[in-house]
Order: C-alpha cells, then structure tokens, then sequence
C-alpha cells in the first residue's frame, strides 16, 4: 500500500510504503532521492504495478501549486521519476490522479480556469507520440459549484468514485459513484456506513473490488484523517477484469524482442525495451493479435482469458521463431535458413474429463480457420493436447491424445490442404496457470 502522511502540523506530506503480513506493517518513507523538503500527495499505480502517478508540490519544474508527476518502479526500487509530458499539468493546482486499468485515460482534479467549481475531475487521454493530451472536464453531473476530487476509475472503466461537498451528502465531503453507459450518470452517495457526518475522501478498490479503502477525519481514529478498510459481500467494479501481462521473446536466444500487438479490433499495443506489455481483458472472453517483425516468422494467436485473481497478472509468453538462426555443431557454427512463410496458432479448450469439442470451441476454430489467407499452403500441422493434473498420469496422457486427434478430425473434416500433420498427446501441464488453462490443443500451422 502506498500512503500520504503529515506526521504534525509542521511536517511536510510524504509517501510511504506498506506491506501486508497478516496485518499492515509499519510505513516506511520512500526513498530519499524521491521524496522532497516539499508535498508528496496521492498516488496511484498502473495495474502493472510499474508505473506509479503521484503529486509533487513546490519542487522544481512543478508548474501551479502541485502538478502530477510520473515515477517507473521496478519491484520496490524507484527507477526515475518526472513531470508528466504533455498538457496535464498547468499553472493551477493539479493533483489526485487515477489512472485506467490500461494506463491510457487519467482522471485527475484541477482547479483551473474552465471548471464548474471549486476543484473539478477532468480527463486526459494518452496520444499516439506517448504525451497527455488536452484534460476535458467531465461537467455535469459529475461536477458542480462545490469541490469534486480524488477519483478512482475501476478495472472495465466504467465506474468513477469521488469525493465532492457539491452533491448532496451526510457530512462535510462524501464519496460518490458515477457509472458510465454512454455518458456518466447521476452520481450516487456510497451512504453509511462508508460516509459518515465528517470527512471521507480517496476510495480505492482492491483488484478484486471487493476491498476498499479510504481516508476519513471521523470520530475513533488517531488523529487528522486515518484510513479506513471495508469490505463487500458481492464486487463493486463492473464487469470482472483480468490483468494480462506478456513478453515477446526470441525462441532460439529467449531475448526479447519489441514489438507492437496487432489486435483484430483494430488497437495497437506497444511493448516495453524488454517486449512486455500489458492488458486489461474481460474474464471469458477471447482477444486476437497478430505480430510482425522483420527477422521473424509472422505471429498469429487467439487467446481466452480465464477468470484470474490478478494478485500477480495472468502470465503469456510469445515465442517469434527466427527466420534465419544458427546451429552449433562440432568444430563450429555455421549459418541455417528457415523456411519462408509464416506461422499461425490457436488454443483449443476442453471441458473436464472431455476430449470432444464443445460448440464454442468450435465456433472459435471455425473462426481461426476462416481468417486464413485465401489459398493458403499448408506446409504443415502440429497438434498437440494437454491435460490437468486429475488423474493418473497414463489416463491423461491418453486423454491428452484424444483431445489432439479430435481436433485433427475436425481440421481434416474442413478440407484443409496439408503437406505433413504431426499429432501428439503431451499429457498433464505442470505450469502454474488455473486447471481449465491446461485442458486444451495447440494447434499451429506452417504457411507457406
């Protein structure tokens, strides 16, 4: 948990850092290098937890009264830190921002000229050349001749919560919600017990939704304002969200490489230097991407996202297979070329115990076979099927097999023209991935 304190009314704000053993530890500043003689106010974290958005007061190269600033985090270790590029930050008081679950839309509060009030929510959206973009108020209802601020967006983006002393609550500031369907609604007050007669302000949620947290000078406490924890019987987030994080990797060398995602609804996601990226994808559903890279055999995938408690994001590898590599032999390396064309693949999922294709895998092969390039060449075909770990090792080897030749049939069925086709039954999945990740068939296909 990351955390602002002012210790007395004559210390300054800063951030701390606790972690959770069964309870909170005890806070601990972040490094010296970060913190200044001046405010560190709210922070927030990309899901990822490798980018971290918090405000800095009074600093150099601070604009207004406070601005947001950027700092990129590897495990605990603040790597650098900065001013946000582009036009977030003016010469008002800026501060509190919350970010999308994809780190592409920051929600923040201003008191700039344009609002409605006191401070406003706005938003700002990330461009194509990786700088913020003119904020927009949010306005009505959101905003109003009051104060509106520390906002917090949930995983699928579609609920905002606030603190405002504009809309009509139970004490001095309450924390709201605004869902989004289009436009965003009427607010509404998270009413008691979360409000109270006093002051609450800066919900959080956990991953899950089910958790939140909140800072409030109510009756009971320390002191100013403590922060509290609540939890919820039933998620409070909207549509259930998991956290993809993947890296493209060389399959001979395992080096990374950078890359950009081509997903077949049109976005593009850029990797990190160290070909990693990182998603926010509705549980059950499946997403398509395709990767080019000089060097490289093309990349094609269909990927289904399972229900994951996004405690550490759900892991995906991708291995480009060189088109030129080198192979070691005794006395020397020498120079091996790889077959031209490219190579596509596709998952196929299983229920338990089955190794017949249900009606959405189904659905889903159809779909992966008919995006084929029209007369297309078939070099060759590996199937290969896998299975949990219920059951002896020989029955899911077996299983495995069937699987993998069902799959077979069916490709066979829709009169797939093929040079080779190798079928293989690799039987359980060690791999820390949920049961119904290993019941499945690759399927990958060599194009000519």
């Amino acid at each position: 948990m990351l955390f602002t304190t002012r210790r007395n009314r004559f210390a300054d704000e800063d951030l701390l850092i606790s972690f959770y053993a069964g309870e909170w530890m005890e806070g601990i500043p972040m490094p010296s290098a970060f913190l200044s003689a001046n405010n560190e106010g709210m922070s927030t974290l990309v899901r990822n937890g490798r980018r971290m958005f918090f405000t800095a007061c009074g600093r150099p190269s601070v604009q207004g009264a406070c601005d947001i600033w950027e700092a990129f985090i590897e495990g605990t270790t603040v790597k650098k830190f900065q001013p946000l590029e582009g036009d977030v930050n003016s010469d008002s008081w800026d501060s509190q921002a919350t970010i999308s679950c994809d780190g592409t839309i920051l929600y923040f509060a201003s008191n700039r000229e344009g609002g409605l009030g006191g401070t406003d929510i706005w938003e700002s959206r990330l461009g194509p050349n990786g700088s913020w973009e003119e904020p927009v108020n949010l306005g009505l209802p959101i905003n109003t001749p009051g104060d509106e601020e520390a906002p917090f967006i949930t995983n699928d983006g579609k609920t905002l919560f606030f603190s405002s002393t504009g809309h009509k609550g139970l004490g001095e500031q309450d924390i709201f919600l605004s869902r989004f369907d289009g436009h965003w609604g009427e607010p509404q007050n998270l009413g008691a017990p979360v409000n109270s007669s006093y002051r609450e302000l800066g919900l959080f949620l956990t991953a899950d939704t089910r958790t939140g947290y909140f800072a409030s000078n109510r009756d009971g406490g320390f002191g100013g304002m403590d922060i509290y924890r609540f939890e919820l019987p039933d998620p409070l987030g909207g549509r259930p969200i998991t956290f993809v994080e993947g890296q493209v990797l060389d399959s001979m060398s395992w080096n990374p490489v950078p890359s950009t995602l081509f997903l077949d609804s049109g976005e593009k996601i850029e990797t990190d230097d160290d070909g990693r990226f990182f998603m926010c994808i509705p549980v059950d559903s499946t997403f398509t991407f395709t990767l080019i890279e000089p060097g490289f055999e093309a990349y094609y995938r269909q990927v289904r996202v399972p229900t994951w408690e996004n405690r550490k994001p759900y892991p995906l590898s991708i291995l480009l297979h060189p088109n030129q590599f080198l192979i070691t032999e005794e006395g020397g390396i020498i120079s091996f070329s790889g077959s031209p064309g490219r190579q596509v693949s596709h998952g196929v999922y299983f229920d338990f115990d089955k190794a017949e294709l249900g009606l959405e895998s189904i659905r889903q092969l159809e779909s992966f076979l008919s995006k084929l390039p029209d007369n297309s060449i078939v070099r060759e075909v590996e199937i290969i099927g896998y299975s949990d770990q219920v059951g002896s090792e020989k029955y899911n080897l077996v299983l495995s097999e069937n699987r993998a030749k069902a799959v077979a049939m069916f490709v066979k069925d829709k009169g797939l023209k093929v040079d080779r086709l190798y079928i293989a039954g690799s039987g359980e999945l060690m791999d820390s991935i949920p049961e119904a990740e290993k019941r499945r068939v690759e399927i990958v296909l060599h194009l000519q």
